[in-house]
């Protein structure tokens, strides 16, 4: 083959993968964008029965997304906030709950008592690589919950808190197929 072809080809090559990436990447940020993770934790709390109440701070305040909830078995109320990875969020927590309050912050498979970024980001990338082949269940975005409740109160029911990124419920919520797993926050 001629210099001029093998050239061309390359060419055709590298230009080919830029168009495929640029749209891999759009397509990445209109799924991400279509994750709205407030509505899928308010989906996930009344699928366990629970009264969703209304948050009293309105948008477009950063406190707008929080969730307000109350369990039978409590008086006061329960809240989930959700917040991306790199938001400090001890200082916007403490503005809506309580120093009593019992705090967990959960992302997919990992539940722990302090905002563990790296934690979050090994994990979100663990399910990014999975989602390249179909192989995880969730919807890989850049959004964990921090979820507040009374210290004094039981947490009955106990509520699976990965279904918030979960794949199949996000599609029945949406009424569209699956979206495609690789969304927000682009390839690593």
């Amino acid at each position: 083959m001629s210099k001029l072809a093998l050239r061309a080809a390359l060419l055709s090559a590298l230009l080919i993968s830029l168009a495929i990436k640029h749209r891999s990447i759009a397509a990445r940020d209109d799924r991400s964008a279509a994750f709205d993770a407030s509505l899928a934790i308010t989906d996930v709390i009344q699928s366990y029965g629970l009264n969703v109440l209304e948050n009293p701070v309105k948008p477009p305040k950063m406190l707008a997304k929080v969730v307000y909830f109350q369990r039978a078995n409590c008086s006061r109320q329960s809240l989930v906030m959700p917040l991306t990875f790199n938001l400090e969020a001890a200082p916007l927590l403490a503005r809506v709950a309580p120093q009593d309050y019992r705090r967990v912050y959960v992302y997919a498979d990992i539940s722990t008592p302090d905002q563990d970024r790296v934690a979050f980001y090994i994990e979100w990338l663990k399910h990014y690589v999975l989602a390249l082949t179909g192989g995880t269940r969730y919807i890989p975005v850049k959004i964990a919950i921090v979820v507040a409740e009374p210290a004094e109160c039981a947490a009955t029911p106990t509520i699976d808190w990965r279904t918030v990124w979960d794949r199949e419920r996000h599609a029945k919520q949406s009424g569209s197929s699956a979206p495609d797993e690789t969304s927000e926050g682009g390839a690593p």
